[in-house]
């Protein structure tokens, strides 16, 4: 992995070494691959893939997860599906917030039947919480924010911590994880196996892309 550092940020840019880009992009295709598997996939060393591998654990950049789709494309039982973007008052900090979503576990628990996905945003200079909620119901979602997400920003941060609220109704997902399209390439819970390689995304943009956005 190879380190250069950039004017636009002090987090020093990682770059991705070829053999790492294949060991990826078999990981990014199917997580649950074997080191073995990997190494007859790409012709790198298994000792090489072992090391490799471990090292981007390590570094927290290799991350693993399972996703259970309970909304329209999957199980079905949460069929609702809500973005929401909460614009914060000034003086709120990101270090207050983090600690704020730290401190209570009953919230922590509340959430994760509802949230399945969360950020601290930036609207026009002031922070933002933005996540995606689920629910059986319609109402459910109502109260859930109304009820519970409203009221503890409120409760924390004063009762004008709320500047503005927006939110946009959710159908079927697109794409996620960048590589991972529902209604194209995946199969049977993985990436299809004819799924052409320079079509998986590891660390680089293709030449075309970046000559059409830069």
């Amino acid at each position: 992995m190879k380190k250069t550092d950039t004017n636009l940020s002090k987090i020093p840019l990682m770059w991705l070494d070829g053999q790492e880009r294949l060991i990826v992009r078999e990981l990014v295709k199917n997580p649950r691959i074997s080191d073995n598997q990997i190494t007859k996939n790409t012709s790198v060393p298994l000792k090489t893939v072992n090391r490799k591998r471990k090292i981007l654990e390590e570094k927290n950049v290799l991350k693993y997860f399972a996703y259970l789709d309970v909304g329209i494309g999957g199980l079905g039982i949460y069929p609702f599906r809500q973005l929401y973007t909460v614009k914060l008052k000034e003086g709120i900090t990101i270090s207050m917030l983090e600690e704020y979503f730290k401190k209570s576990q009953e919230d922590l628990t509340l959430n994760t039947n509802f949230t399945q996905d969360s950020w601290i945003g930036e609207v026009h200079g002031n922070l933002a919480v933005v996540f995606i909620a689920e629910a059986m119901t319609e109402n459910q979602l109502i109260n859930f924010f109304n009820g519970h997400i409203i009221p503890g920003l409120k409760k924390e941060f004063g009762k004008d911590a709320v500047a503005e609220t927006k939110t946009v109704r959710l159908g079927k997902r697109i794409r996620f994880f960048r590589n991972y399209l529902p209604f194209t390439n995946i199969e049977n819970g993985t990436i299809k196996k004819d799924w052409p390689n320079e079509n998986i995304f590891t660390d680089t943009i293709k030449e075309n892309a970046r000559k059409k956005f830069d």
